[in-house]
């Protein structure tokens, strides 16, 4: 968000073991943003730790001079408070990808960022480096990110080693591996709306022409904004 907002949060399902909270990110009375999180009480007694992994995990590859990320707006930042290290893949080739990341700003100022935000950070942006479709041409936008940790991530340093499944018919989903230095951590799953910039350009043009015609968001004047995304009522 551009703007100042609000975050409140509160409990919907308190509990001694498990526990349900939610954040809710407001903006002029709107909100914009939630956020759900089950938390679980851990147990000393079960020491086993068990992971699947088919081979080691790789290096941190050295930097390089060239850009991970190129055509961004400059006034879109997010690639640049990011160090990237690609394993195999890449901006602008379509496939499976992994890359080492580090989220080089706080993500509260005058904070240090903690592993597991750094880890929240970046885990938004698996469906953007493996993506199967050109990203200059093809929208890929994730309606919901769900992160299903089994510990906390340690150091700075996350790599993910995401996957990009197409339907054919606008949906898709992305599936990543989360691990740090020292092994897994857990997975992110992301539902894909998959669209043609052209079309999603029309969309995005007559949702603002609904807008400025009702006074923006919270705008208690003019007829109620239409919605593409939204049905028609039944008749």
């Amino acid at each position: 968000p551009r703007e100042t907002g609000e975050v409140t949060v509160r409990t919907l399902r308190p509990g001694r073991r498990v526990r349900l909270d939610a954040a809710t990110l407001t903006i002029r009375g709107r909100a914009v943003a939630e956020a759900r999180c089950w938390t679980m009480t851990t147990n000393a007694d079960a020491d086993k730790r068990v992971e699947h992994r088919a081979s080691p995990l790789p290096a941190v590859p050295a930097a390089t001079p060239d850009p991970p990320f190129r055509g961004f707006p400059p006034a879109w930042h997010y690639p640049d408070a990011i160090e990237w290290r690609f394993v195999h893949g890449g901006s602008g080739q379509p496939g499976p990808a992994a890359v080492w990341t580090r989220v080089r700003v706080p993500v509260v100022g005058g904070e240090a960022a903690t592993p597991l935000q750094r880890l929240a950070v970046v885990a938004d942006s698996a469906n953007g480096i493996s993506s199967e479709l050109a990203l200059d041409r093809f929208l890929f936008v994730p309606t919901a990110l769900q992160l299903s940790l089994h510990r906390y991530p340690v150091g700075d340093w996350i790599l993910l080693d995401a996957r990009t499944s197409l339907s054919g018919d606008g949906i898709g989903t992305t599936l990543t591996a989360l691990h740090d230095a020292s092994g897994t951590i857990g997975s992110a799953t992301q539902p894909l709306l998959v669209q043609p910039r052209e079309r999603a350009g029309q969309q995005a043009g007559h949702r603002e022409e609904t807008f400025a015609a009702t006074g923006g968001p919270g705008s208690r004047s003019g007829s109620p904004r239409k919605d593409p995304y939204r049905p028609a009522p039944a008749k």
